[in-house]
């Protein structure tokens, strides 16, 4: 079974996706993950499992028994490996390697990004000038605490060693 969908590129109203812009279907999922969980999911949105369903090694159809899941989808999609799962051929995916590999060619909703929420690095420019501007405060902050300290010292009169001056008796 497959659906065919037309699109006519003249026309931007039409777009293929499951998350448009007019229709945010990941964001919307995310900010209500209470009403798309069950008590043991850990995330509602999961990644679309490769391979891993349980198959029967060597398996041969019979007519009475399916194929399909047994034999991963077939010797072109998938193949049963020694541990009895499946292996997905590439172009394939799914637990028994049964639905082709789909791609989207525009990213409709992409990842979000610190941007999106109103944060902007520093450009360059600026970062440098802030950057030499604390260099020339910790410059100074050391010179300023090495000058206080050479000039404690002067106030302090040196007391002589005992030891230069002589024996005591």
């Amino acid at each position: 079974d497959w659906i065919r969908i037309y699109q006519d590129p003249s026309k931007p109203e039409q777009k293929v996706g499951c998350s448009t812009p007019e229709r945010p279907t990941r964001r919307y999922i995310e900010a209500h993950q209470e009403n798309y969980m069950t008590e043991n999911d850990e995330q509602p949105l999961k990644e679309v499992q490769n391979g891993g369903g349980e198959c029967v090694v060597g398996f041969k159809p019979d007519g009475k028994h399916p194929a399909v899941r047994q034999n991963c989808g077939g010797k072109d999609r998938g193949t049963c490996t020694k541990k009895k799962t499946c292996a997905c051929n590439e172009g394939w995916t799914g637990a028994y390697c049964l639905a082709k590999i789909g791609t989207n060619p525009v990213d409709w909703d992409p990842p979000t990004t610190l941007a999106d929420v109103g944060f902007e690095a520093p450009d360059l420019e600026s970062s440098t000038h802030l950057l030499v501007g604390f260099g020339v405060l910790f410059v100074g902050l050391v010179g300023v605490i090495w000058h206080r300290a050479s000039n404690k010292n002067q106030e302090y009169t040196v007391i002589p060693n005992i030891a230069t001056q002589g024996t005591l008796a």
